[in-house]
């Protein structure tokens, strides 16, 4: 399925349509304008274990973003070590669309914002 105008949209906003496009989906009742006209497409398989992938772009779409598994990664403190959860993302992108400095300013965006979950979930 895909959400319309999602850059329009808050987090909450976005997990109530993506939520309701998947029941319609399941249900055998989505829309065809439910289905297409995507730009950009999240492929999760964090759920099948896999810690890193490369999504391939689905044409006429211009990039997608792999989400991988979580895991437990040892990280240097003062203290000495500690565990941390860490969850690998892959983004995939048309050159003739995307250029590679905001590409990467944007798998930034990203990593930041799930780093500061909370703070967004409060927005």
């Amino acid at each position: 399925p895909v959400i319309k105008f999602a850059d329009r949209l808050s987090l909450k906003q976005l997990s109530d349509e993506s939520r309701r496009l998947i029941a319609a989906c399941r249900e055998g009742k989505a829309q065809p304008e439910e289905l297409t006209g995507a730009t950009f497409t999240m492929s999760n398989v964090g759920s099948f274990g896999i810690d890193s992938f490369t999504p391939i772009i689905n044409p006429p779409e211009v990039a997608i973003l792999g989400v991988c598994s979580t895991s437990l990664k040892p990280v240097r403190t003062e203290a000495g070590v500690d565990y941390k959860d860490f969850i690998g993302f892959s983004l995939t992108y048309d050159h003739q669309a995307n250029d590679g400095a905001p590409a990467s300013r944007f798998c930034a965006a990203v990593i930041k914002a799930v780093e500061n979950l909370e703070l967004y979930l409060a927005l």
